[in-house]
């Protein structure tokens, strides 16, 4: 980025998540520094931030160059939502898309039984159990834990657990995602909270953690293949 460059952007929100969203389709913002991504993503106070370039990959429409607060990139499933709308709004896609991300291509499309927009994610390894956790890569690498009930997911020191996990040396050098599950009484419902790398925090919501809390109570329990996260 030059000294001096001015950066408009928009901000977006997807389920809980809140992103810095810049179109860069004119190559304005060939690479953005890492300690520029930071202080952006501080002062927003948002969970990323997403730069629009074009896509390098046919049959890509855009690029989701996605920034994880830290610099970091990796796969967000909100965030890619998030772009897909934006991109909509702005007339740059149609009803359905392809928007190439850092882990590959993701067929993106209106939902309009729900109004909302719907990822294709890429296909994924069946879900690795190691006694009471699990992981799964759904585009972002995931570590999983069960707790008994719903009111002891909300006593779960997140962050603190969170941060142990995802610098463990079983996830060096690149660390994970960590989550909590819980089952709710009647097992219709996957409770969840999330610690994020790159956000190195507790967040509103997580699209790849989401998709991997549903293979994983669905590895471990069985029944519908459709789990409803909250």
């Amino acid at each position: 980025m030059k000294e001096g460059q001015q950066i408009e952007f928009q901000k977006w929100e997807g389920t809980g998540n809140t992103f810095v969203m810049i179109d860069s389709r004119d190559g304005a913002f060939p690479e953005l520094e890492n300690e520029v991504v930071q202080r952006i993503c501080d002062e927003e106070e948002t969970d990323g931030l997403i730069v629009v370039r074009p896509a390098k990959t046919p049959p890509a429409d855009l690029m989701c160059d996605f920034r994880n607060p830290d610099g970091s990139r990796s796969f967000c499933g909100n965030g890619t939502r998030a772009t897909y709308a934006y991109a909509r709004r702005e007339g740059w896609v149609g009803e359905e898309a392809v928007l190439e991300a850092c882990d590959g291509l993701h067929r993106v499309r209106w939902n309009y039984e729900r109004g909302l927009p719907s990822v294709e994610f890429e296909a994924v390894a069946k879900p690795e159990m190691a006694g009471a956790n699990w992981f799964v890569d759904t585009g972002s690498p995931h570590h999983v834990f069960y707790v008994d009930s719903v009111e002891e997911l909300k006593g779960v020191e997140i962050e603190k657990v969170g941060a142990e996990i995802r610098y463990s040396e079983r996830y060096k050098p690149g660390g994970a995602n960590v989550s909590a599950l819980s089952r709710t009484e009647d097992g219709g419902v996957v409770a969840l909270r999330t610690y994020e790398r790159g956000v190195e925090g507790e967040t509103e919501a997580c699209g790849t953690g989401a998709v991997a809390a549903a293979l994983i109570d669905f590895t471990a329990n069985g029944g519908e293949l459709k789990r409803k996260v909250e």
